[in-house]
């Protein structure tokens, strides 16, 4: 049964931040290259930057929008 979460990106983030210690410390025996679980922790992270910075990109919107009202 897979447990990945569907939905909001934030709990998918969150799922593969749980799974890079496990992905990194038993890469081959579920068949991933030690390669393969360096890429999933360094996209782990690029992607936790990016949604760090789309959430700060909303709120200077929305800072920005309620200083002209």
């Amino acid at each position: 049964m897979s447990t990945l979460p569907r939905g909001r990106t934030a709990d998918f983030l969150e799922w593969c931040q749980a799974h890079v210690p496990v992905f990194d410390q038993n890469a081959e025996e579920i068949g991933l290259t030690k390669a393969q679980a360096g890429d999933f922790a360094a996209t782990t992270v690029k992607a936790q930057a990016s949604l760090l910075n789309q959430h700060e990109a909303e709120q200077a919107a929305r800072a920005a929008t309620l200083g002209h009202i």
